[in-house]
């Protein structure tokens, strides 16, 4: 009986362990962009970077990173006057995760915004 429960709680964990494989990869990406989005913000607000410019850094980074997005998904608004421009930037995507007899999708909406001092 003791060999039955050993077995069963190895089982268990070796699919514990292969859950988390293959789910906390894409919160790692996810927290590594959102750490992009924060610092493109934040050197788009003192710089004179297009709205084109930065969408093209996040996505060299983004695939870098192995996050499926597309230039549709990422969203950047450059705005305000002169003396304080606001720069934002946010995504929407989704990730599929797939377990051995089950399939399901993880979704993610990394975004940033840096205002500067006037």
């Amino acid at each position: 009986m003791a060999t039955v429960r050993l077995i069963a709680g190895l089982g268990l964990i070796a699919v514990l362990v292969l859950a988390a494989a293959r789910v906390l990869p894409p919160y790692l990406a996810n927290y590594q962009l959102e750490d992009v989005f924060r610092t493109q913000a934040l050197a788009a607000t003192y710089s004179r970077q297009s709205e084109d410019e930065i969408r093209s850094h996040v996505l060299k980074s983004a695939h870098a990173l192995d996050v499926p997005l597309s230039a549709e998904q990422v969203r950047v608004t450059r705005g305000g006057n002169p003396g304080a421009v606001i720069v934002s930037i946010a995504a929407d995507y989704e990730v599929a995760v797939e377990l051995p007899g089950y399939k399901f999708l993880l979704h993610f909406q990394p975004s940033s915004d840096n205002k500067s001092f006037p």
